[in-house]
């Protein structure tokens, strides 16, 4: 197929998912949020912390968590339980769906043209060794975090007591 009518299909595909993704955290996940949230302070502050975040970065957190993976699929969800605006989280997914798609279906062209291409002879070993590696460096980075907010934790509060 060709580029240009790839790139399209690329475009409205991704905007299509993100919708969906969207509309299932808006109207199916947002009654669900408000009754666990009632109980629960924990989840409330959460969800605190998260609308500051989108009221900081606004339709910027969509446009980048096009390129990072998974996040592209989680943040229209929690977008659409926090009933983001849709005017600005449309724009923000418009502008990163044609980024997104114009970058890896432009880099996956030059690569077939160059003859460069992903040995089939490797297996998957080295591809799942990737996919690994994107999951355990953030989730090593997070237990960190927890562990340093848990160690400063301890050290304020013998300070108070």
């Amino acid at each position: 197929m060709e580029f240009f009518p790839s790139l399209a299909l690329v475009i409205v595909g991704s905007l299509g998912g993100t919708g969906l993704n969207y509309l299932v955290g808006r109207f199916c996940l947002y009654s669900a949020k408000l009754i666990k949230m009632q109980g629960s302070p924990r989840l409330a502050s959460k969800a605190q912390r998260a609308r500051e975040l989108v009221g900081r970065f606004g339709p910027g957190i969509v446009l980048g968590s096009y390129f990072l993976p998974g996040f592209r699929h989680w943040v229209p969800v929690m977008a659409g339980v926090l009933k983001a605006p849709p005017l600005p989280f449309g724009l923000g997914a418009g502008l990163g769906a044609v980024l997104w798609s114009t970058a890896y279906l432009t880099l996956g062209y030059l690569m077939a043209e160059n003859g460069v291409a992903f040995p089939a002879t490797l297996g998957g070993s080295p591809y799942l060794a990737i996919l690994g590696a994107a999951f355990i460096i953030p989730a090593v980075w997070l237990a960190r975090r927890k562990w340093q907010g848990e160690k400063s934790a301890k050290v304020s509060t013998r300070i108070l007591h």
